[in-house]
């Protein structure tokens, strides 16, 4: 039997990261954090082969923990999710090498195309 894709959701809304985390539950193997603190924790002691993260999140923002992730060589594929689009938002994340940028609300049935797509993770240049 192949392995499931570990994926991580780190959302602080708790309706909508239950109902990502029964979407995706059958196909991949996941986790959930409340917020980019908590979800740095466990990407520093588990293998995530995804991050789907939100922006907007107490203790550290989606781009905050992004950043962590790059700085610590961690390449992990990135699929952000936002409800309150900024100028300029979407540029940066692209520059920390996302996979791929939704705006809420999304297709949650979508996410396992993106998450599946074979794409390369992000490869840290001058950093």
């Amino acid at each position: 039997m192949k392995n499931k894709k570990v994926v991580l959701i780190a959302e602080d809304d708790p309706s909508l990261l239950k109902a990502l985390s029964m979407v995706l539950d059958q196909e991949f193997d996941i986790h959930t954090a409340e917020n980019g603190k908590i979800a740095w924790e466990m990407i520093k002691t588990s293998k995530i082969d995804c991050l789907i993260t939100d922006i907007d999140m107490p203790e550290m923002t989606g781009l905050e923990l992004i950043r962590k992730m790059r700085i610590n060589g961690f390449n992990n594929k990135v699929i952000v999710t936002t409800g309150s689009y900024k100028a300029g938002l979407k540029q940066e994340c692209e520059k920390l090498g996302i996979i791929d940028f939704l705006t809420k609300p999304y297709n949650m049935f979508g996410l396992k195309k993106i998450i599946n797509a074979d794409e390369e993770p992000f490869m840290a240049q001058g950093m």
